[in-house]
This record gives C-alpha cells, structure tokens and sequence, in this order.
C-alpha cells in the first residue's frame, strides 16, 4: 500500500514537468511596424508617383507543420497615400489603404532562448483608394527573415524584415472610378512589380 501511494505521489509530482514539455502548437503574432518604398509609373509621361512611407499593423498565425517548420498566415495593412497627378497638373495625395493577405511558410533555426527564422508566402495585396476609384486586388508574394526571442515558454518578441512584391498588369489603368457618368483613371501603369519592405516588432503568444 505505502508503495502504492508513494508512487501516485511521483507522478502527481511529475505532472507540471509533463505540462511544460507539451509542445506548443500554435502562435499569434499582433504587431505594429513600418513600411516603405513603392511607386508607380505613368505610361504616358513617365513620371513615377511614390507611395508614402508609413506604419503598418496586423496580425500573424503560426501552426507547427514539422520539428524546424511552420504554418504561416498573415494579415498586414497602411493606411498610406501616393502621389498622383491632379486635375490642374500639379501634384496632389491620394489616400491609400494597402492590405497583404499571406499564407505560406516558417523555417526556424535551432536556438533555445532566440531563434533566427526566414519566412516565404504568396497571396493577394488589396489596393483601396478611399473614396477617389475602384479597389483592385493583385497576386503578391513576400520573403523575409528576423529572430524569434522566446524569454518564457509561452510569450515571445518576433522581429522581422520582409519584402513584398506585387504582381501588376502591364500597361494597366490604376486608380480608376467607374460610374454613370463618367470613367476615368489617375495613372495608366507600365509597372510589372510594386515593391514594399516592412520592418515589424510583436508580441508573440503561444499555446
């Protein structure tokens, strides 16, 4: 009997050890960050038209795939503006909401308290005028790389660098409005790629 009881008070004591050996799976990443470069340029004129370097914000899922390896979706959005030319010739702004939707994966580097990682994705970027034409919705990739730093089991910082690409069309009309009575369109593009980079910090939880 007294056998018996030692031994269910061992495992009893084993329990917490057991919990935090449990492998986390998941991770959800809110951030804040900055974004900038990105321009396009008018087919008629040549002139490029640059998107304003502003902050970003949004939010990163993670799901283990392998031991090294991860799931990875996000969500990343500025609320920025551009350049573009106005109805008198002179230069004028244009606010301009841009959102990446990504989906892809994490690589992860041995470390047990910091991390080096590199990440890949594919999607969609949504470019919104506010108010001033149509929304359009491009295919956009992204690449990058940055540190996990893991100071508890289930808190964390991730620190990254990325690079966006979006993928336009060639000889393409952006910024149009359309409606019944009139369709116009600020810039006729011949850009192929729109390039951002994007330096963001968050708070990482894990369970």
């Amino acid at each position: 009997m007294m056998r018996k009881f030692v031994f269910l008070l061992l495992c009893i004591g084993a329990l917490p050890a057991l919990a935090a050996d449990k492998v986390k799976m998941f991770e959800i990443t809110p951030f804040g960050g900055y974004r900038i470069g990105g321009d396009f340029e008018d087919d008629d004129t040549g002139v490029e038209y640059d998107i304003d370097d502003d902050k970003a914000y949004g939010l990163i899922f993670n799901m283990m795939a392998e031991a090294n390896t991860q799931w990875e979706f996000g969500w990343s959005r500025s609320e920025t503006s551009v350049d573009v030319p106005s109805v008198n010739g002179g230069p004028d702004k244009l606010d301009l909401d841009i959102d990446y939707f990504q989906g892809g994966g994490t690589y992860l580097w041995d470390g047990k308290r910091a991390q080096p990682f590199m990440v890949a994705t594919i999607g969609a970027a949504h470019l919104n005028p506010d108010d001033s034409g149509d929304s359009e919705t491009y295919f956009a990739f992204s690449i990058g790389g940055g540190w996990r730093i893991r100071p508890t089991e289930r808190l964390g910082l991730r620190l990254e660098g990325r690079v966006y690409g979006t993928i336009l069309d060639s000889d393409s009309d952006v910024f149009c409005k359309t409606g019944p009575d009139n369709n116009q369109c600020l810039i006729q593009s011949r850009s192929e790629v729109l390039w951002q980079w994007q330096m963001l910090a968050g708070a990482t939880f894990r369970f």
